[in-house]
């Protein structure tokens, strides 16, 4: 990521009124470990649940690499300083041969005893506002399983606007789901879009 290298780690941790989000840490993975074991979470997502402690770790190491690479940033949800999902940007791309393309897609999961209260608009909230004011990028792209109806009203709250529908976007489980597709562009460049 260009600019990366300026980025301190301070700047990636935000916070609002009521959760704070930060880069993920090895030590984390005791209080995830709760979560990335528990199939209600998994439904929709791209990974099963972790059978062992083990497995936990290896994937938050893999989440702290790609985070120090700039290929995809990952931060911890807390709420009273205990963790209760993951907020990401995987993907982050800037350019595609000659295209400019400087966007990422927004990836999140609440805990089930923590769901319906917002956290995961908070935190993507948060996550849009940086990748937007801090890496400069120009659309975040969120993607939902079409029966998933509580991340496609995350994707409305943020403001993100329908794309359209991608057919037997994944198969899990030996069924093929649609995805819905979303956009948000960087408020900056809405402005200038608006004024041409």
């Amino acid at each position: 990521m260009n600019g990366l290298e300026q980025i301190s780690d301070k700047d990636f941790i935000l916070k609002s009124n009521r959760i704070t989000i930060r880069p993920l840490k090895k030590s984390d993975v005791h209080g995830l470990w709760p979560h990335f074991s528990n199939p209600a979470i998994t439904t929709f997502l791209a990974w099963n649940p972790h059978r062992t402690l083990e497995e936990s770790l290896s994937v938050i190491s893999s989440l702290i690499s790609q985070h120090k690479s700039g290929t995809s940033f990952h931060w911890v949800v807390l709420a009273k300083d205990k963790p209760i999902g993951l907020v990401s940007l995987i993907d982050v791309i800037t350019n595609i041969r000659a295209w400019r393309v400087d966007r990422a897609e927004l990836a999140y999961w609440i805990s089930p005893e923590h769901q319906k209260k917002g956290y995961a608009t908070e935190a993507s909230s948060l996550v849009c506002g940086f990748a937007f004011e801090v890496l400069k990028l120009h659309k975040i792209l969120i993607y939902h399983a079409k029966e998933n109806s509580a991340s496609k009203r995350v994707s409305e709250k943020l403001g993100a606007n329908l794309v359209g529908t991608l057919r037997d976007g994944f198969m899990k489980d030996a069924v093929w789901h649609d995805f819905g597709l979303y956009e948000l562009l960087n408020p900056q460049s809405e402005k200038r879009l608006s004024s041409s």
